[in-house]
């Protein structure tokens, strides 16, 4: 079943599968796995007689009084960069070695309080540039209704400390919340911002690309729409050519409900390229090596959640889409991941139970699918993850060692997973 045919109340019973689709794109479209001139397909990583394990190699457990991981990176010298979202509304940045020791705890000191932490990324020169949402709320001493903020910030690692903070007032819309998004860093002198803004009719999704040093250069609106609610903030990422990438959410008024749209555009004047909707929002959106996009959606039944991946790139043919039930009760939001030989990877807060009166069990649910869209692998272990609607991030290190962060009982933890297969 392709994504273009997937619903939120379609069957979720089948087992996971790849397909070809033609919708949103113009080109004839083939399957990867048979294209001309590329090596077939890789193999499952386990057997039919073996069953998938992931085996922890270290763990590390941080400070009580977290809340959730909302970005996990990997930089260049092999060490972790995580985002925490604590519990008291401040943010914490962490920085643990290729092993799992702690390297450094900061907390960034953004212009705002409580912070909702939106977005990381690492700039050329090693600094941390953060997104974060300062919310609307109340004034104390006047009674006024403070409006909400977009927080564009770099940390600088050398010293210690902020470079600079941007704070953009955000305007209120009918059924709009307001509110920052991803950023993406283009070069060494151009840092994109996505903003979800209020507008008369409903919101405006605008791009706003600053300078290193955090003078803002331009700001365009690239689209307006009816009001979202309280849906996922933009997501922003480059391309090798660079382009923009950008995914929302879209209120569609005649079906009433929530859909997901994606974007590629072209800097400097961030002009429109191409669109593609999907009948459920995006989660997360990557680019691989070789250009094509990669979307992670998911869609939700009574007691199952199936997550949905497609692959694409409008110049080339090649495009597939895949599906995978999971049994669970929880909505949350999965995670994707790219590993270092081009394949896909998913985690995701699953809650499955055998009887409705059962308590559920949480489990972190992991697959690997090959750049062609093979399922390869699929485990899953206990992990009793903390019911965010964001719970869990993960990267794959130049070992294609699994790294998850989350937060377990109110306290952080990562862990890293070997792949394997117990065999009889």
């Amino acid at each position: 079943m392709g994504l273009a045919a997937c619903r939120p109340d379609a069957s979720l019973d089948a087992a996971a599968t790849t397909s070809t689709d033609d919708s949103g794109d113009t080109s004839p479209l083939t399957d990867g796995s048979t294209s001309t001139g590329e090596d077939p397909p890789p193999a499952e990583l386990c057997d039919d007689t073996c069953t998938p394990l992931l085996l922890p190699t270290w763990e590390y457990v941080g400070p009580s009084g977290s809340l959730a991981v909302l970005e996990l990176l990997l930089d260049a010298d092999g060490s972790l960069l995580l985002g925490l979202q604590r519990t008291d509304g401040e943010l914490a940045l962490l920085r643990l070695s290729a092993t799992g020791d702690l390297l450094w705890a900061v907390a960034p000191s953004l212009p705002c309080a409580p912070c909702e932490l939106e977005d990381l990324a690492l700039h050329p020169s090693g600094d941390i540039i953060i997104s974060a949402t300062s919310p609307q709320q109340l004034d104390a001493s006047t009674g006024s209704i403070e409006p909400s903020e977009a927080i564009l910030a770099r940390f600088d690692v050398a010293s210690d400390q902020l470079a600079w903070a941007q704070r953009s007032p955000l305007r209120v819309g009918p059924e709009a919340q307001p509110r920052a998004g991803e950023v993406a860093v283009l070069d060494e002198d151009r840092i994109i911002h996505a903003i979800l803004d209020g507008n008369s009719n409903g919101e405006s999704l605008a791009l706003r690309d600053f300078e290193a040093d955090g003078t803002l250069r331009d700001s365009e609106v690239v689209l307006a729409q009816p009001g979202t609610g309280e849906g996922w903030s933009p997501l922003l990422t480059t391309s090798p050519t660079g382009e923009l990438l950008l995914a929302h959410e879209f209120w569609d008024p005649g079906e009433e409900l929530f859909t997901g749209s994606s974007w590629r555009l072209a800097p400097p004047s961030y002009e429109i390229i191409s669109g593609v909707g999907f009948p459920v929002p995006l989660d997360e959106l990557a680019v691989d090596a070789a250009g094509r996009r990669v979307e992670l959606s998911h869609s939700r039944a009574s007691q199952s959640v199936t997550l949905l991946l497609t692959n694409r790139r409008s110049s080339d043919p090649e495009r597939w889409s895949a599906s995978l039930p999971i049994v669970s009760t929880s909505e949350a939001r999965p995670s994707l991941a790219l590993g270092p030989d081009g394949d896909i990877y998913v985690a995701a807060r699953a809650t499955p139970r055998v009887d409705p009166s059962d308590p559920y069990v949480v489990m972190l649910e992991v697959a690997r699918w090959s750049s062609q869209g093979r399922l390869r692998w699929h485990a899953q272990r206990s992990l009793d993850m903390m019911a965010t609607a964001d719970p869990v991030e993960l990267l794959v290190d130049a070992d294609e060692g699994l790294v998850v962060g989350t937060v377990v009982l109110g306290r952080l933890h990562v862990v890293r997973y070997e792949q394997t297969c117990a065999c009889d």
